[in-house]
């Protein structure tokens, strides 16, 4: 049997949901409440369903070539819980995934995901195995062989060149919220790079990452983990 895709599931469920809210509605007439107010009150919480639906659910494609600069695995697992995919397993699994995500999608500016609880048999997007995972070794040993300096210049997110203006303006590192220093891009407490924070943070995909990964970060400094960029 063929799994079903997150659009149809959702498609399915927004069906069931506006059958159940028609059917309140009706109930709640039928016992004697004002006709318009109970209509008008069940028209909105079909559209603040909607709306919520639309706004998480409905995401933006991160392309192959983003996905490759990530080499922090909260990201990578923060980013696959964002798709609905599997967020166990290494660094090469977790991207795995997501560049099998991203080729299925590869059309694509945006698609829609939906968790496992509402695919019940659920998948967000099948990867190809052997090739892809041979493809993906090939990337991180490239990218672990690459200057740090020479990854820190290339295009982000979306195409969009690298420049430092975004870090200008930035007076607390998005990540830890502590004060951003003013020419350095590396946070001193958390060691989070400013620029591809603040890049990334323009899209709804990367606004959603960042405030996962900030949470993460914030529960690893409680614990005093020492910063990244003094390791």
């Amino acid at each position: 049997m063929r799994s079903m895709t997150p659009k149809r599931a959702w498609g399915i469920l927004s069906v069931v949901a506006v059958s159940v809210a028609a059917a309140a509605v009706a109930l709640l007439v039928i016992v004697g409440f004002d006709l318009f107010p109970t209509a008008l009150f069940g028209g909105l919480a079909v559209l603040l369903y909607f709306y919520i639906l639309y706004k998480r659910y409905h995401v933006e494609v991160v392309p192959e070539s983003d996905i490759m600069l990530f080499d922090d695995k909260d990201d990578l697992r923060i980013l696959c819980e964002i798709y609905g995919l599997e967020s166990t397993g290494g660094k090469l699994e977790l991207r795995r995934r997501l560049v099998g995500f991203s080729n299925a999608h590869k059309d694509e500016s945006f698609t829609w995901v939906a968790p496992r609880a509402i695919l019940s048999i659920g998948v967000a997007a099948p990867a190809p195995e052997r090739a892809l995972l041979t493809q993906i070794s090939v990337l991180d040993q490239l990218l672990n062989e690459t200057d740090e300096e020479m990854i820190r210049t290339r295009g982000l997110v979306f195409g969009q060149a690298r420049t430092g203006i975004q870090t200008r303006s930035l007076k607390t590192c998005p990540i830890c919220e502590a004060k951003a220093p003013r020419s350095a891009t590396i946070c001193s407490e958390c060691g989070a790079d400013l620029e591809f924070y603040a890049s990334f943070s323009e899209s709804r995909v990367g606004k959603r990452l960042v405030q996962h990964k900030a949470k993460v970060v914030k529960r690893k400094l409680r614990v005093e983990v020492t910063p990244l960029a003094e390791r």
